[in-house]
């Protein structure tokens, strides 16, 4: 038995495991089925920001780092920023950090105003 394998099937299952809760999650929070492609991608572009980072060790300064830079970028419209915003706090939502309430989430969705509500995955993304 090759024990690197071994590894490997168990870290892919883990993430696996990962992906199905955040989807479970999503579903709660009432994200539209079409919505949640897009979140998960929002979630991965944001953990692939911090290569190196493990998500428990993240502190609401690099989502305010992240959030910035994002917002900072004049191709994207306001619908995916805001899903961003809803994405991300879903995804620390999952893994129960204890500072998510530092994060200043209304300001971040707040920034971006015209955003069109018929977008898949605005419903109910929000509430915590």
């Amino acid at each position: 038995m090759n024990t690197n394998n071994s590894s490997l099937d168990v870290a892919d299952e883990n993430i696996r495991r990962f992906w199905d809760n955040y989807l479970i999650l999503l579903r709660k929070r009432e994200v539209k089925t079409s919505g949640e492609r897009w979140s998960v991608f929002q979630s991965e572009q944001y953990i692939n920001a911090y290569p190196d980072l493990r998500l428990t060790l993240h502190s609401p300064e690099n989502i305010t780092r992240y959030l910035k830079q994002l917002g900072q970028n004049p191709s994207i419209a306001d619908w995916p920023f805001r899903q961003a915003v809803h994405a991300i706090q879903i995804l620390f939502s999952l893994i129960n950090v204890p500072w998510i309430h530092e994060v200043d989430w209304s300001f971040w969705l707040e920034s971006s105003i015209s955003l069109n509500s018929d977008h898949p995955g605005d419903k109910g993304a929000g509430a915590l």
